[in-house]
């Protein structure tokens, strides 16, 4: 509903230059909400087929993500990304300013990842940011390695 009434303000409510700024600022985090949902999907397919996904990806099989955690997280930060959109369309109206929204829908998502307290799926978001973390170290080992 609320992805409803993003589109008919953007349609109805803003000059075409400023939704083009929006949509370019905005890809970003809807492409990662996106793909958050649609791994969700993939889980869903490989459990209903009986594909032992855990033992593939070598996950740890007491604190992984059902698919309905995946889904969920994708929702909630679905209708956080939509809730910014609006307010950036309606930013005149709202007394603030337009790039601010942006910036902050990037800050929640970030923090939301950062969070070190023990609640909303900590070990996933950790094991997570070890993945990354390694990525990143093996980018920069590999970049090392062709400069010498």
């Amino acid at each position: 509903m609320l992805f409803k009434i993003s589109l008919l303000s953007a349609v109805f409510h803003d000059s075409g230059e400023n939704l083009k700024i929006a949509f370019r600022l905005y890809r970003g985090p809807f492409l990662i909400i996106e793909f958050l949902f649609l791994i969700g999907i993939n889980v869903y397919g490989w459990r209903s087929s009986g594909v032992n996904h855990v033992l593939i990806f070598e996950l740890d099989p007491r604190n992984h993500l059902s698919e309905q955690h995946l889904m969920e997280l994708a929702a909630v930060l679905g209708v956080v990304w939509t809730l910014s959109l609006l307010s950036f369309l309606y930013s005149a109206s709202l007394s603030i300013p337009p790039y601010v929204n942006p910036l902050v829908l990037v800050c929640i998502m970030l923090i939301f990842l950062l969070n070190p307290v023990k609640m909303f799926r900590h070990e996933a978001r950790f094991w997570l940011l070890k993945i990354i973390v390694s990525i990143i170290c093996g980018i920069f080992h590999l970049c090392r390695i062709s400069y010498e």
